[in-house]
């Protein structure tokens, strides 16, 4: 209960009970679902009403993404679920369509791609804006297929503040504003 500021009950899935042990991110899912990814690189559905979580299975239906720990998960407008991981770059999951596809060697520094993604934030206009750990923001235009690469650049003002992002969000008036960690 956030008004008092109490932990009312704390679940745990029997068929699987190491997944509390290991839940490393929380998206708000449809249907008042919670979406958990773990340290495990696996994705759970979670209903907190029926006291139940449902596998989700990436390719093949293997129960784990093998991708390194998911960080960050959210279901789109569309009902599709966005991941990102710990060395997998981003796992897409297109219930809809039965899809499941993964985006590595996103823009990187160095040449180096940006395949730990920390958080992913959608703007209205379908731009995916990828805070990664050392490699900074990719910003995903995808109705153009175009990828555009901030960075920390050393004696300029106007670039990030540092290369570890750690949030993303969007004020009222429809600006990004970007949280780096260590630097502000």
């Amino acid at each position: 209960d956030v008004r008092a500021n109490t932990c009312v009950r704390v679940w745990t899935i029997r068929q699987r009970p190491h997944i509390f042990n290991g839940v490393s991110a929380i998206g708000r899912g449809g249907d008042g679902h919670l979406l958990l990814g773990t340290l495990h690189s696996e994705l759970f559905d979670w209903d907190p009403h029926g006291h139940s979580a449902g596998l989700i299975t990436g390719e093949k239906g293997d129960s784990s993404m093998h991708c390194g720990p998911i960080w960050c998960v959210y279901a789109d407008r569309a009902s599709r679920v966005w991941f990102g991981t710990g060395r997998g770059g981003i796992g897409l999951i297109d219930p809809g369509r039965e899809r499941f596809r993964t985006y590595r060697d996103l823009p990187g520094t160095r040449g180096r791609g940006a395949n730990y993604v920390s958080v992913l934030y959608e703007t209205p206009d379908s731009r995916v804006w990828i805070g990664t750990e050392e490699q900074g923001l990719v910003v995903w235009d995808r109705r153009k297929g175009l990828f555009t690469h901030y960075q920390r650049e050393s004696g300029d003002p106007q670039s990030l503040s540092g290369d570890h992002i750690s949030s993303i969000g969007e004020d009222g008036r429809g600006n990004v504003w970007v949280a780096a960690y260590a630097y502000g």
